[in-house]
């Protein structure tokens, strides 16, 4: 018999905003393709140059972009995320060499494997889809 898959259901989160400096990214999660992404923030420093830094969470950043908070401190930027494995990703925002704000993203597979044995003359068949 095969064993029955299990589903995953996206579950839909409200944002808050805050009091103190943030970014967001809008989704917050998604596959290990190339795709682009909304980075949001505010409380921020005002009108200032902000630099944001992605990589893998406890690694160093592989990828910086640069934004500009707009008179009231906020931002909002596209992102494209690179194609990528499976895990936990963060974000840094920072004003000059002072880290003020972060975000995780998650990167989830929706790969499925299944194996199946099957007994033959010459030994057991193992399919692997």
């Amino acid at each position: 018999s095969t064993p029955a898959l299990a589903t995953v259901v996206p579950t839909p989160t409200i944002f808050r905003i805050p009091s103190h400096p943030y970014i967001a990214f809008f989704p917050g999660s998604g596959p290990p393709t190339t795709r682009t992404v909304q980075v949001v923030g505010g409380h921020l420093p005002q009108s200032s140059p902000i630099q944001l830094a992605w990589g893998p969470a406890g690694r160093p950043p592989s990828l910086t972009i640069k934004a500009e908070s707009d008179a009231h401190g906020q931002i909002t930027t596209t992102f494209t995320l690179p194609s990528t494995q499976p895990g936990v990703y963060v974000m840094n925002a920072a004003a000059g060499f002072a880290r003020i704000a972060s975000a995780r993203y998650v990167v989830v597979s929706q790969a499925v494997l299944s194996a199946s044995v099957t007994p033959d003359r010459h030994g057991d068949v193992i399919r692997i889809d």
